[in-house]
């Protein structure tokens, strides 16, 4: 199954609005109001969050070895994107249920 794509958030779409009447997408392939869907962007500082200290660097040394070591000088729990080296998820895109 491809994901990604119109198909998934078709799929994620047909589920969501049986719930909440409402679906969206973090990070969209979409283009700005594609088929519907409203586009935002968010700007500002972000960092992503972890419980610990301790679980910031396990989850780093997985998913961002080249961070660690600055992780582990800052002490934090909160680190920055810049310093994961990634994009943070500044957009996203959503369409509401017609009432």
């Amino acid at each position: 199954m491809r994901t990604g794509s119109w198909p998934g958030v078709t799929r994620v779409r047909r589920t969501a609005w049986r719930r909440n009447g409402s679906a969206s997408a973090g990070k969209p392939v979409l283009g700005p109001q594609g088929r519907g869907y409203t586009y935002r962007s968010f700007e500002g500082y972000i960092e992503l969050e972890f419980p610990s200290l301790e679980e910031a660097l396990e989850i780093g040394a997985v998913f961002y070895p080249q961070a660690v070591a600055e992780m582990r000088r800052r002490g934090e729990r909160r680190v920055p994107y810049d310093v994961l080296g990634v994009n943070p998820p500044r957009d996203v895109t959503y369409k509401r249920k017609p009432a």
